[in-house]
C-alpha cells in the first residue's frame, strides 16, 4: 500500500518601512549586511538602497524592490525561506521596521480572474471572495484531473514493498513537475542509496542494501518538492473557473477546461 501527503509551500515576504529624516542604518537579510543612507526623502532612500544592493542580495536568492519609502523582500525560490531583516541604526534617525507575511500564491491572480470571468478589473468586493475560492477549487480540480502539481508544494510519498509486484525497488514518484529531492528513508532510516533519474518526473532505483530485492514489509519514504503551471494549465484553470462561476447552482459545467488539460495528464 502507499500513501501521499501534499503540503503547499509558503512564500515569505518582509516589508521594511523606513523612518527618520537623516543618517544611516545597516540592513541585514539572509546574512548579507548593507548600508542605507538617507537621501532627501524616504522614497528616494529606499530606491537608492535597491539600486546599490539588489545584485548582492540576488546572489543569496533574495529579491528586493522599493515602493514609496518601503523595501520589499521576497524569496527568489518560493519556500527557501530567510530570517527576518535585522536593522541597526548607525547615525542620525534613519531606521526601519519590518512586517513579515506568509502566503500561498495561486497560479491565477485575482486580477487575472476578474478580467477573464467578469471582463473588468475594477473593484467588486462582493465577487472577490467567491473568485478567490474558485481559483483554489479550480486549481485543485485541474491537479486531480492531470495527476500533477500546479502550485509549489512538498510531497511525502510512503510505500510498503509488500504491495509491489516483482523483486526490484524502483519508484516513479507522482505529481510532477518535480523540483528537488529532500529526503529518502528506508524503514524510517535516512538513506542515500539510490539513483535519481528523470527530467520532469523523478524515477528512483534503490542501489544497495537488502531492500533492493523487494523484501516484504520494507517501508520506503520519499520527500520532494514539485509544482509549476504551464500557460495551457493556467488557461484551463481560468476556463474551469468561468464555468463554475457562471453555472453555480444551476446547469452542469461545460467541461471545456478539462478538455484543454488533456495534453497535460500524467498516466501512471
Amino acid at each position: 500500500m502507499y500513501d501521499i501527503k501534499r503540503t503547499l509551500i509558503p512564500k515569505k515576504t518582509v516589508v521594511l518601512t523606513l523612518s527618520g529624516t537623516d543618517g544611516t542604518c545597516n540592513i541585514t537579510i539572509a546574512g548579507v549586511t548593507k548600508l542605507a543612507t538617507f537621501n532627501g526623502t524616504l522614497t528616494l532612500t529606499a530606491s537608492d538602497f535597491v539600486y546599490l544592493w539588489a545584485a548582492d542580495f540576488l546572489a543569496v536568492e533574495i529579491i528586493i524592490t522599493a515602493s514609496s519609502g518601503t523595501i520589499i523582500v521576497n524569496e527568489l525560490v518560493q519556500g527557501t525561506g530567510f530570517d527576518n531583516a535585522i536593522i541597526e541604526n548607525l547615525t542620525g534617525t534613519l531606521n526601519a521596521s519590518g512586517v513579515a507575511s506568509i502566503t500561498y500564491p495561486e497560479p491565477i491572480t485575482l486580477a487575472e480572474a476578474k478580467t477573464f470571468i467578469l471582463d473588468r478589473s475594477n473593484n467588486d468586493t462582493d465577487a472577490d471572495a467567491l473568485l478567490l475560492n474558485l481559483i483554489t477549487s479550480a486549481r485543485e480540480q485541474a491537479e486531480l484531473h492531470c495527476n500533477r502539481s500546479f502550485i509549489p508544494q512538498t510531497i511525502e510519498y510512503t510505500e510498503n514493498i509488500s504491495s509491489r509486484v516483482g523483486n526490484t525497488s524502483e519508484f516513479t514518484l507522482p505529481y510532477p513537475n518535480h523540483l528537488s529531492m529532500i529526503e529518502s528513508k528506508v524503514n524510517d532510516v535516512v538513506s542515500t542509496d539510490y539513483v535519481l533519474t528523470g527530467v520532469n518526473r523523478f524515477n528512483i532505483r534503490m542501489t544497495s542494501g537488502y531492500y533492493t530485492t523487494g523484501t516484504a514489509g520494507t517501508k520506503f519514504y520519499f520527500k520532494y518538492t514539485a509544482g509549476d503551471c504551464p500557460i495551457l494549465a493556467k488557461s484551463a484553470i481560468l476556463q474551469i473557473m468561468k464555468d463554475m462561476y457562471e453555472n453555480r447552482g444551476k446547469d452542469p459545467m461545460s467541461g471545456n477546461g478539462f478538455k484543454m488539460l488533456q495534453p497535460l495528464i500524467i498516466y501512471s
